[in-house]
């Protein structure tokens, strides 16, 4: 899209794409230089909790974010410089803290999006991510 093109399209379409960007910015590469980004398809963004060895079946929601917090821990300084020093274009903490922000996401569906439906954790994470949106929203494009 050309300047020219972006400057004739309305406030709400430019927000549209802005949040578009977001939400496809959201994501990690795979082992393979593959990005895996939030609007993936199930099946795929499963695979990477299998990848972190998290057999999500038989867990709650609870659950698989506890665990994959635990995973996060567990990524120290110097399995990351490992990591780097290796050149490996994919940091398993990157595929950690995607996989967190997805059940985020997951979570907002499952409540409708309806705040007042939301426990108090997942009504947080939603203001915040409310919040940041509206913040866009004020943004003088």
């Amino acid at each position: 899209m050309t300047p020219a093109q972006y400057s004739n399209l309305t406030t709400e379409e430019k927000f549209h794409k802005h949040a578009k960007k977001f939400i496809e910015e959201r994501g990690f590469l795979d082992e393979k230089g593959n990005r895996i980004i939030l609007i993936d398809p199930r099946e795929k963004i499963f695979e990477e909790f299998r990848k972190l060895q998290i057999d999500t079946s038989k867990m709650t929601i609870e659950e698989v974010k506890k665990a994959l917090n635990d995973k996060y821990k567990s990524f120290d300084q110097r399995m990351l410089l490992n990591y780097l020093a290796k050149n490996i274009n994919h940091i398993p903490s990157e595929r950690c803290s995607f996989l967190i922000t997805y059940i985020s996401f997951l979570e907002f569906y499952l409540y409708d999006y309806d705040y007042d439906k939301m426990p108090t954790d997942v009504q947080n994470e939603f203001k915040s991510y409310k919040d940041f949106t509206e913040q866009l929203k004020q943004i003088k494009y």
